[in-house]
């Protein structure tokens, strides 16, 4: 089992729904063996739910990991200041040679996945899209 951080009790209110951190991370683990890792980051940068796919080893040490998820956090907030003008952000994209990451804004937190290189980001994003689509019905 992937160490899991959680906030709360495993989630909080999306709309009328529920969003289930341990859901959500489940079901994006569960689309692809390319998914390398899946994090629910909060507004402060802080990893909230989620981890590396067990067996997976991370590229980066922890250190580096607390400041990459502000740095997400950061990015993420500096992307609404586009959104009267542009339309919200539905996911973000980066693609590095060593690894793909996506991140996708719900409400006051970020998912925060990376991929192998050779993983089907087409297929993950819009089957995460239509996910989130679907719990914030």
């Amino acid at each position: 089992m992937p160490e899991l951080q959680r906030e709360g009790l495993n989630g909080m209110n999306l709309s009328k729904k529920k969003f289930d951190f341990k859901s959500t991370y489940e079901f994006i683990l569960g689309l692809d063996e390319k998914i390398r890792f899946v994090g629910i980051i909060n507004d402060l940068g802080r990893l909230v739910y989620g981890g590396m796919r067990p067996g997976v080893i991370s590229l980066e040490n922890e250190t580096e990991s607390v400041k990459m998820y502000m740095e997400f956090a950061l990015i993420s907030k500096l992307h609404t200041d586009f959104d009267s003008k542009l339309g919200e952000v539905l996911y973000s994209m980066t693609v590095r040679k060593k690894i793909k990451m996506l991140s996708f804004p719900v409400l006051d937190h970020l998912i925060r996945l990376s991929l192998e290189t050779d993983a089907d980001h087409e297929r993950i994003i819009a089957n995460i899209l239509a996910y989130l689509k679907k719990i914030q019905e």
